[in-house]
């Protein structure tokens, strides 16, 4: 199983299958996660980590669009980020994005928030990308003297046109945690 852990450190990762992507000589491969394309070829690895740091990146969206290219079919993404009710989140200036469970439930063209008219076509203007949460929890814990709350989310890889299916309860889980 091949391992992408975007904004992760070489010297900490627990295997050998693990590839780190940092900048200034950190991860094993020195890349600035805001350039794209990333030095990678299509569906290359099984799983993406992208562990406290989608929240640093000046465009979340894009960077899921490239994580979509470089990921298997079937494989699954794996993100930690603050959560957005934790009011820390706002006092720290390197945080350019709060995150909340709707934003990665939209990552998928078939989402309610894309106009669906049969005059206009959509399609240039949604993401290059389609995935469905098949988890996705608050975490609460304390780092120093701070509350920390963070959301952690998995996300797997479907085709284009592949609808994720969801059922009602699901999706009221997910959006009233």
């Amino acid at each position: 199983m091949k391992i992408l852990e975007l904004g992760g450190l070489k010297e900490k990762k627990d295997n050998n299958n693990i590839v780190t992507v940092n900048i200034g000589g950190l991860g094993d491969i020195d890349h600035d996660l805001n350039k794209f394309p990333y030095p990678f070829e299509n569906e290359s690895f099984d799983e993406v980590r992208i562990y406290h740091t989608l929240e640093h990146l000046e465009n979340p969206l894009k960077v899921m669009e490239e994580v979509w290219r470089i990921l298997k079919h079937g494989g699954i993404v794996k993100i930690r980020v603050p959560y957005w009710k934790n009011f820390s989140i706002f006092e720290n200036p390197f945080h350019l994005h709060e995150f909340k469970e709707s934003w990665f439930i939209n990552l998928t063209p078939y989402s309610g928030i894309y106009v669906k008219e049969e005059t206009v076509n959509m399609e240039p203007f949604l993401p290059k990308l389609n995935f469905k949460v098949v988890k996705m929890k608050k975490k609460r814990g304390k780092y120093r003297f701070w509350k920390v709350y963070e959301l952690e989310v998995w996300l797997k890889k479907l085709d284009l046109k592949e609808k994720p299916i969801y059922s009602k309860f699901s999706l009221l889980r997910y959006k009233f945690l």
